[in-house]
């Protein structure tokens, strides 16, 4: 990393420590603490954030943390029903049943978030998420 730096002009040092300050800033901080952070003044934080620049980079980093999550997301969420599945096949018939039971109950939950009526959504909704989440019904 010395070396990296040692390497940098003027201008890609304050855009690395000013990409800092955007991760540093979606985490919560305040401006006094970014400037504590970064070794800045926060006079320079308190201009960053002025600048339309600052919020575009804001907004695609926040962006794309949230891609992030909701790749892990899916992919828990496939391992979760992969699980579920496994339970429906167990040779233990309390492991089945609570499997079972489980898999009814939230069938019965899956509300309509779409029109937000908080209504139970029809059969054939309830199949696609099943399938999205890869939970082979035919098993």
């Amino acid at each position: 990393m010395a070396k990296a730096l040692a390497k940098a002009t003027p201008n890609t040092l304050v855009a690395r420590i000013e990409r800092a300050a955007h991760l540093v800033y979606l985490d919560g901080a305040t401006e006094a603490q970014i400037s504590q952070a970064l070794g800045i003044k926060s006079v320079t934080v308190r201009d960053w954030k002025k600048r339309p620049e600052w919020s575009d980079a804001v907004a695609r980093l926040r962006e794309h943390q949230q891609t992030l999550v909701f790749d892990r997301l899916a992919l828990l969420t496939e391992k979760a029903a992969n699980a579920i599945e496994e339970s429906l096949e167990s040779p233990n018939p309390t492991v089945r049943l609570k499997a079972a039971q489980w898999v009814l109950d939230r069938g019965l939950e899956v509300t309509d978030m779409r029109g937000g009526t908080g209504g139970t959504q029809p059969l054939g909704d309830v199949e696609r998420f099943i399938q999205m989440v890869s939970i082979n019904v035919g098993k």
